[in-house]
């Protein structure tokens, strides 16, 4: 017996957590060597479920499968991917091909992974190809061909490698009507030549074509039905299975195909890889400048108070990972959101867990290399600049020349390759941690409706409340202490307030009278709860960017106006009761200098904020855009017109852009008495100053942020269209 199937118990938990749901409840029967066995059964009686089992995509609840005697439920995790790929074969509904391969790839795609010789595979190919009728486009990849043409090439795909036991879900179901006949043909032809066979369809066509028929009901097998004669049929021996790998075959595998994946893979999905190679170039080219001042030492000697310069810089230099890495590990997420399909294929087709680790790191390195590359020669033509224009506002002679060294560039590698390092990990543990059917969900899959929401919107705002009060009740005497406790405040209050409140308004939203009323409500609220956790994390990270964006421009255009009226006061002597500068003690080029540097700092943070903000916009739309470009397919199919679509979109955009924009301008409005305590600690105390700065930044902010939602709006409407 090839196949047996004994009491088979699959069991879903449901979204809300709480009840356990049979999907297939003892499921027992058998599978002889070359029969043809179809199930049918109708929508939810666990068809998909069970095929899902045999294939070895998910572990069964209970119950045995065993495939020539060998129970799968006993092969280890780290084996499974070498036996779907040299025993199993898969013809799935939607075809499941990768776009970043051609046709010839994706169908000779396992037999490369089994090592098989070049002359081997183009035998297995040419009449595999032939009788489905695709040989001439076998050089064109999946978009470049119809629904029907796709199938055929996945049931090449399945076919090529002789497994032992093919399995087939509704492979006929978006094919016509003659692409659907000469599938059939040539499963037909095959089962003829030994070929065992499980069908899951509808189609009593397709059904027809089979030795016998299980039918579930349930997720129990309510009857079966059997060709008469059958059982009298000669099979043919059984084709020899793909050879083994030996060393060398398994070194080509390394050396050939996981790099060439790799590029394939950034190539590919270039549209979410160049933003971020050229928003990580841009900080690395930022930290290469500021290391570059830090470890001049030539720099500290030959300019009056170099060495305070290079202190200042320091702070820089040690604050810049600090944002750095949570901010890539955020984008980097959105990455591999967009490719789970992706690396859930390379899983089901036979690519073991270490090999989407090599790919994963090979993509890492290149994108580590290019940032590199590009940052470090950045910042070498930016650094004489940034040096004669820092000479030019301290009114030094330009006659110094500027080296460069080795010591920053070593320093943005250490920083850089740390941050890359992380982003393996991340990535790795995910792809091992998920099992390939909810990798392939990934995408579509909506979140469980969250609990505790009204108790999330009462801490969240309780801790806003707690960080505006400490911000307004501190006043002068504001320390770093209540700064730091006042700044942890806002982002669990912000997280909070987000995912709470937003839950508690979609959740009333969905029930008022205007919600089957109003399409555009409809779908927006349906859309924004979908997702209500991811976007309240996306939301809470680009107005915490946009926060430090905010505070670093108020704090930089009142050190550039307040320059003036703090050099006045040069020579001065204040009183006990005032803070700030001894002015007594400085000349007015310590003044210069320092703010000078201050200013020059806050330029480059600005511009790092800002870059950080501006990509996760860009990166959140997109990818929810991607996300949504199915949802809105559905409603345009059943009526919503394409204006309706447009409209409908930009409304959701536009909440989604505006509470992070009001939640930022809020939190700035606030934390106002902590910029002016920290103004007055370099003697900046003008209220005209002060409250023209925090006017000036937020229009400047606002303008930016328009902008960008201008930009990232019509990258989504592209992507949904």
């Amino acid at each position: 017996m090839l196949l047996t199937v004994d009491g088979l118990v699959k069991e879903y938990v449901t979204r809300f957590g709480g009840r356990r749901v049979p999907a297939l409840r003892g499921v027992s029967f058998s599978v002889e060597q070359g029969e043809f066995v179809a199930v049918m059964g109708e929508s939810g009686s666990g068809k998909t479920t069970l095929l899902t089992l045999l294939a070895a995509l998910d572990r069964p609840t209970d119950g045995r499968i065993l495939l020539n005697g060998e129970d799968m439920a006993a092969i280890p995790s780290r084996a499974l991917s070498a036996f779907r790929r040299d025993r199993l074969g898969f013809i799935f509904q939607d075809c499941n091909l990768l776009d970043t391969l051609s046709l010839r790839e994706n169908i000779v795609f396992p037999l490369v992974l089994a090592g098989t010789a070049r002359s081997e595979m183009e035998a297995r190919l040419l009449p595999l190809t032939g009788r489905l009728g695709i040989t001439p486009l076998l050089e064109k990849f999946p978009y470049e061909v119809s629904g029907g043409e796709r199938q055929r090439a996945a049931a090449a795909r399945a076919l090529i490698t002789r497994p032992d036991l093919l399995l087939a879900d509704e492979p006929t179901g978006a094919l016509d009507s003659g692409s659907a006949a000469q599938l059939l043909g040539m499963l037909d032809e095959c089962n003829a030549e030994g070929q065992t066979t499980v069908m899951v369809t509808h189609s009593l066509d397709a059904a027809s074509h089979a030795s016998r028929v299980l039918f579930l009901r349930d997720g129990l097998i309510a009857g079966e039905a059997c060709r008469e004669g059958w059982r009298a049929r000669t099979f043919t021996p059984a084709l020899p299975p793909v050879r083994p790998r030996c060393s060398r075959e398994v070194s080509v595998l390394r050396n050939t195909l996981l790099p060439r994946l790799a590029l394939r893979g950034l190539y590919g999905n270039r549209r979410l890889y160049l933003p971020f190679l050229l928003a990580t170039a841009f900080m690395a080219m930022v930290y290469f400048v500021i290391a570059a001042f830090v470890y001049n030492e030539s720099f500290g000697r030959s300019i009056p108070n170099g060495g305070n310069i290079q202190i200042l810089m320091s702070v820089g230099y040690f604050l810049m990972p600090v944002v750095l890495l949570p901010f890539l590990v955020y984008i980097y997420s959105y990455l591999l959101k967009n490719r789970s399909r992706e690396l859930a294929l390379y899983a089901i087709l036979g690519l073991g867990r270490r090999h989407i680790a090599v790919i994963l790191l090979i993509e890492n390195t290149l994108c580590f290399a290019l940032c590199i590359l590009l940052g470090a020669g950045g910042g070498a033509l930016v650094c004489p600049l940034v040096f004669r224009g820092l000479l030019a506002a301290l009114g030094i002679p330009s006659g110094i020349v500027w080296g460069l060294s080795f010591p920053p560039l070593l320093a943005t590698v250490k920083v850089f390759a740390a941050c890359f390092a992380v982003l393996v990990v991340i990535g790795v543990w995910r792809a091992a941690r998920t099992q390939p059917c909810s990798l392939l969900r990934e995408q579509t899959q909506g979140e469980r409706p969250m609990r505790g929401r009204l108790l999330a919107a009462i801490l969240g705002s309780s801790c806003l409340f707690a960080a505006y009060f400490l911000s307004l009740t501190s006043g002068r005497s504001a320390t770093l202490a209540s700064f730091t406790l006042a700044l942890l405040l806002v982002i669990l209050g912000t997280y909070g307030v987000f995912t709470g409140v937003i839950a508690e308004v979609l959740r009333r939203l969905r029930k008022g009278p205007r919600f089957y009323t109003d399409a555009s409500e409809f779908v927006v609220v349906s859309g924004l709860q979908h997702r209500l956790r991811k976007n309240a994390a996306g939301l809470v990270n680009i107005c915490l960017f946009g926060c430090a964006a905010l505070f670093t421009l108020c704090c930089s255009l009142c050190v550039l106006f307040g320059q003036g009226a703090v050099i006045a006061r040069v020579g001065q002597t204040i009183t006990n009761s005032q803070s700030g500068i001894n002015f007594t003690n400085v000349t007015v080029e310590d003044i210069t200098m320092m703010f000078t540097t201050l200013a020059f700092l806050g330029v480059f943070f600005v511009l790092v904020f800002l870059a950080c903000t501006s990509l996760v916009l860009y990166y959140k739309q997109l990818s929810e855009g991607m996300e949504d470009a199915g949802r809105f397919r559905i409603l345009r199919s059943i009526g919503l017109s394409d204006e309706m679509t447009v409209r409908t979109a930009r409304r959701q955009l536009r909440v989604v852009f505006l509470l992070p924009l009001g939640g930022t301008l809020l939190h700035i409005a606030f934390a106002t008495p902590f910029l002016s305590t920290f103004m007055g600690l370099i003697s900046i105390d003008t209220p005209l100053v002060l409250y023209g700065s925090i006017a000036l930044s937020m229009l400047v902010f606002a303008l930016f942020y328009l902008i960008c939602y201008q930009i990232t709006i019509r990258a989504y409407l592209r992507t949904v269209a």
